[in-house]
């Protein structure tokens, strides 16, 4: 079923969204404030350049499926469904300019109040996390009332354009997003964007706001990563491209979800030592690689926000569930967990760790000797029972993902609090529990 849609903005996200959605069948308004801009956009000119936008927008004003206007209480009598794609730029802070938003957003809801009884709202322009908790929603609960998740409904839909490729974009996106409360209104987006075959996800508003920016850092992220180690490369007359086209070829640890997973520090005998040894590399060439130069000080600062969560006034008692790097293994070599008890014990606290596999292996002639070297005085507070020790934390820490240890939250009492570094997913009585990243 064809939908009557209003578009507010008519730059670059907000004409691709409503000529593209036009094209689909649907009945677009495009709303803007500015009246130069209009008359060229009605006259078939899009007033910026877009490969295939032009004829896009002349063949849905030929068909009269989009039209353009500064009336947007037209708009909004016109359609039931509205998608904001004002702008939202920076301020030389680095803050993010809401006003249109906020603008938009109040005469929107002054005419549905004068004018509609039922309408959706989406979200398309970029907006910061927190928007719609701390200035949208507000305006909308003060106008709407007990209107709003009833007659009104809210949602944030991020955009993933690419300027250049973006009507491509909008066809065949990696996926769409809807952040809602209401199963029926994802529903009808799921509608709008039935062409799309890209997975369609529901969600919360504020992971719906969270996600465009998240995949923007990372994607700036990974153009100074490959830059950088490009540069290392040229200093050293390797050929960078082979390097990262390699590099790209493994889809099982590389480009995939792998190591994705928010939880603890790294450590281990690998990543640490691989890292010092580029780096060192690189101050060998005089390269100055910030981005790389700080992955070892961020890892750091990661322990230290455990630090905090682990220390809550009152505590002394600390229970350490594993002291290796990482679940199934002895390998203590450079584990955070090292760091974390050593500072712990190190501020006094009483701290009990148990590990098996440490254990044990410390009993061994061989490997006992170097672990032992690595451990130093840790050693004495390694043990391989595991009752004893969760009972003797205040506070308990799920070091790893160890799968003796996924019950842990269920087995505590109710005055000990369970810190889990490793976020295993625990779905009971979260009470007393708590995850490193949530």
């Amino acid at each position: 079923m064809n939908k009557k849609i209003s578009v507010f903005g008519l730059g670059y996200v907000g004409l691709v969204t409503g000529a593209c959605l036009a094209q689909q069948g649907n009945q677009v308004i495009g709303v803007d404030n500015n009246q130069g801009k209009i008359e060229k956009i009605n006259n078939g000119d899009p007033c910026f350049y877009e490969p295939g936008l032009t004829d896009l927008l002349l063949n849905m004003l030929k068909t009269e499926s989009f039209k353009a206007t500064t009336d947007y209480v037209e708009a909004l009598v016109e359609s039931d469904i509205s998608f904001i794609s004002v702008g939202t730029p920076s301020l030389k802070s680095g803050e993010v300019d809401l006003s249109a938003v906020k603008h938009t957003i109040i005469n929107i809801v002054d005419a549905l109040v004068a004018h509609k009884s039922q309408h959706i709202i989406v979200m398309r322009s970029t907006v910061p996390p927190g928007t719609a908790k701390n200035v949208i929603l507000p305006i909308l609960k003060e106008k709407l009332g007990e209107r709003l998740g009833r007659d009104f409904h809210y949602v944030a839909n991020p955009e993933f354009l690419r300027e250049s490729s973006a009507i491509n974009d909008f066809m065949d996106p990696p996926e769409t997003v809807v952040g809602g409360e209401n199963a029926s209104v994802a529903s009808e987006l799921k509608e709008i964007y039935r062409f799309v075959e890209a997975p369609f996800i529901e969600t919360s508003i504020d992971v719906a706001e969270c996600i465009k920016y998240i995949d923007n850092t990372w994607h700036a992220l990974k153009v100074v990563f490959t830059n950088e180690v490009a540069s290392i490369c040229r200093m050293l007359g390797v050929d960078s491209q082979e390097v990262i086209d390699i590099f790209c070829r493994d889809k099982k640890l590389n480009i995939s979800p792998a190591y994705f997973r928010p939880g603890f520090a790294f450590g281990g005998s690998c990543l640490p030592k691989d890292l010092r040894g580029l780096l060192f590399v690189a101050e060998q060439l005089g390269l100055r690689l910030p981005i790389l130069s700080s992955i070892q000080k961020s890892n750091y600062y990661h322990i230290d926000r455990a630090y905090e969560m682990v220390t809550p006034p009152g505590v002394r008692n600390i229970a350490l569930m594993g002291i290796a790097f990482k679940s199934d293994t002895d390998d203590v070599r450079e584990s955070p967990l090292i760091r974390l008890a050593e500072r712990l014990i190190g501020k006094g606290y009483r701290v009990t760790i148990y590990d098996k596999h440490v254990r044990n292996s410390l009993d061994k002639e061989v490997n006992g000797r170097v672990m032992a070297e690595y451990l130093g005085h840790l050693v004495d507070y390694i043990s391989d029972d595991f009752t004893t020790t969760l009972e003797q934390g205040d506070v308990v820490i799920i070091g790893n993902n160890s799968e003796e240890f996924y019950e842990i939250p269920n087995l505590v009492t109710p005055n000990q609090i369970v810190v889990d570094l490793v976020n295993i997913g625990f779905t009971g009585n979260k009470a007393n529990y708590q995850g490193i990243c949530w």
